[in-house]
C-alpha cells in the first residue's frame, strides 16, 4: 500500500499479482536523455534543456560476452545517448507540428485473460479510438503462450507478445521450458521475453525459490536477443543484486536490456534501474492522488526512460478504480506523466512511443 493508504483496486478474486505503488524519495532530478526523433516526428519544435544521466560501472556478469541470435526485425540504429528526448536532430530545422492525434503504445497488457473473453474485440476497438496503436501482450505462464501467439496472428498490425514465467509460476520451471522459450522467441510475433522477476508480497512461491530460478530465466532471455520484461514487488534490493550479477559489465544491444514493468518504488530505485540498463513501465498507480512517492520515482528516471502500460485487466487508473482495466486507459496515464514532467500530452505520447518503438521494435508507428 502506498503512503497514505491509497492502495490499488483489484477485481474480486484477485490473488495479488499486480503491484502496489511503493515508497521512495520524491525529491529527484528530472533526468532527460537520449532520443532522436520524438518531437520532430510528432509534436513540433520544442527544444528543452539537455541533462545527462550518470552511468556507474557494474561488475562483470554471468552473461559476459554472450550474444544470442538477434533477429532481423529487431536490428536498428540507436540515437545518441545524451540527447534531449524533445530536441530535433542536430543540423536539421525542426518540422512544424503535425496535425495528427497522439499515438500511444501499451507495453504491458493481458488481453488473453478470461476477463476479456466476452468483449476482447470491443476492448481493442476502444483502445484504437483512444489512440493506442500498438500493444504488447504478456503471456506470463506456459499455458498462455499459445493463446498470445494466436491473438497476435489475428491482429498483426496491432499486437506483439512477450513470453515468460511470472514469479507465481516458477515452480513450473525446467530446462526444457527454457529451451522452448528460446525456440519460440524466433517467431515474428514475439517482441520480448518475460515477465520474469521477484514478488515478495503475496506470492505463494518462497523467495529463495524465486531467486534460484530468476537467473536461469534471464540466461534464457539473453539467448533470445530480445528485451526482458521484469516484475518486482517488495523485492527491489534482491532484484538489483541479481541484475548486477547477470548483466554487470555487459552493454545492452540498444539503450536498455529491457523494462522494469509496473515500477512501484521511488527515486533511488528508479535511478538504480536506469543505471543498470532498464527503462521503467508506468501504469495506473501514477494517477492515484496520494502516490507522490511513485511520481517522484518517475521523475527521477527521466522521460527518456519511461514507457507507458496498463497491466490490463489489473491496476486501473484513478477514473476506473474498482473496475476492469483496459488499454484505452493509456491517455489517462500519459496525462499524469505529463504533469510529472511539465509537458503536454502530445510530447509525452511522442517520447514514450519512441521509447517503446526502440525497445520492442514496433514498426510503422
Amino acid at each position: 500500500m502506498p503512503p497514505g493508504g491509497d492502495a490499488p483496486a483489484h477485481p474480486a478474486g484477485f490473488r495479488g499479482r499486480g503491484h502496489a505503488a511503493g515508497v521512495g524519495d520524491p525529491q529527484a532530478r528530472p533526468g532527460e536523455g537520449h532520443l532522436r526523433r520524438a518531437l520532430a516526428d510528432r509534436a513540433g519544435d520544442a527544444v528543452l534543456h539537455r541533462r545527462r544521466d550518470q552511468a556507474v560501472p557494474v561488475r562483470p556478469g554471468l552473461l559476459r560476452g554472450r550474444a544470442g541470435p538477434v533477429h532481423a526485425h529487431r536490428r536498428r540504429r540507436w540515437g545518441a545517448l545524451h540527447r534531449d528526448p524533445l530536441q530535433p536532430g542536430r543540423g536539421r530545422s525542426p518540422r512544424p507540428a503535425a496535425a495528427v492525434s497522439p499515438a500511444f503504445v501499451d507495453t504491458h497488457a493481458h488481453l488473453t485473460d478470461a476477463r476479456f473473453a466476452a468483449d476482447r474485440d470491443a476492448a481493442l476497438a476502444r483502445a484504437r479510438a483512444a489512440g493506442v496503436v500498438r500493444i504488447l501482450e504478456i503471456a506470463d505462464e506456459p499455458d498462455a503462450w499459445d493463446r498470445a501467439l494466436a491473438l497476435c496472428r489475428e491482429r498483426p498490425q496491432e499486437l506483439r507478445c512477450s513470453l515468460g514465467l511470472h514469479p507465481y509460476h516458477v515452480d513450473r520451471f525446467s530446462e526444457e521450458l527454457a529451451e522452448d522459450l528460446v525456440r519460440r522467441a524466433k517467431l515474428p510475433e514475439v517482441a520480448a521475453a518475460g515477465e520474469f522477476g521477484l514478488d515478495y508480497a503475496r506470492c505463494p512461491i518462497p523467495p529463495e525459490a524465486q531467486r534460484r530460478v530468476l537467473p536461469k530465466l534471464l540466461e534464457a532471455a539473453g539467448a533470445t536477443g530480445l528485451p526482458v520484461v521484469l516484475h518486482c514487488r517488495d523485492a527491489y534490493a534482491d532484484l538489483f543484486d541479481i541484475l548486477r550479477a547477470v548483466y554487470g559489465g555487459r552493454r545492452p544491444r540498444g539503450r536498455y536490456h529491457g523494462v522494469l514493468h509496473c515500477f512501484s518504488a521511488g527515486a533511488a530505485e528508479a535511478e538504480t534501474a536506469v543505471r543498470l540498463g532498464f527503462a521503467i513501465g508506468v501504469d495506473g498507480p501514477v494517477t492515484y492522488p496520494k502516490n507522490d512517492a511513485l511520481r517522484g520515482g518517475v521523475r527521477a528516471a527521466g522521460l527518456a526512460s519511461v514507457v507507458l502500460e496498463t497491466d490490463s485487466p489489473y491496476l486501473p487508473p484513478q477514473s476506473r478504480r474498482g473496475q476492469r482495466n483496459e488499454p484505452q486507459s493509456i491517455p489517462e496515464i500519459a496525462d499524469a506523466v505529463a504533469a510529472v514532467f511539465g509537458r503536454t500530452l502530445a510530447e509525452i505520447a511522442a517520447v514514450t512511443t519512441e521509447n517503446a518503438r526502440e525497445l520492442f521494435g514496433f514498426a510503422g508507428i
